[in-house]
């Protein structure tokens, strides 16, 4: 049986950051990181550009930020499951974020394992027409 590799792309304005969950997520054998933002600007384009099934999204970043992201995207016709990363979660935040379309909000700092884990389920609650 030849395992599906998800498409993800990875939005998170500290390039130390990005690079290691790059290099968790090709080494875990269940996704292809197909790109990476530093911005929500370039994590719209990019989700243009590339479709991908799966976006690891941070919530602060300068410019426009996860929510607005979030924003953007709502009514698209394809877009990816989006699981939010960030450093601060309380509550109201995670209820906001969900709210506004994101499949998972998750701490940084979150078991690498775990968070591989939830990310594959999460991008098996993807429909076949490609919407949340």
């Amino acid at each position: 049986m030849v395992m599906v590799r998800r498409q993800v792309l990875i939005v998170d304005d500290n390039a130390q950051l990005r690079h290691l969950l790059h290099a968790l997520l090709q080494s875990d054998g269940r996704f292809e990181v197909v790109g990476d933002a530093a911005d929500g600007g370039e994590a719209l384009r990019l989700v243009d550009e590339l479709e991908p099934e799966l976006m690891l999204l941070d919530l602060s970043m300068p410019g426009m930020d996860g929510l607005e992201v979030l924003g953007q995207l709502a009514g698209r016709d394809r877009v990816p499951v989006t699981v939010v990363l960030s450093g601060y979660l309380d509550e109201a935040l995670r209820e906001q974020v969900l709210a506004a379309g994101a499949t998972l909000c998750l701490e940084k700092g979150l078991d690498f394992t775990d968070l591989t884990d939830r990310l594959a389920t999460a991008a098996a609650r993807r429909v076949p027409n490609g919407s949340r």
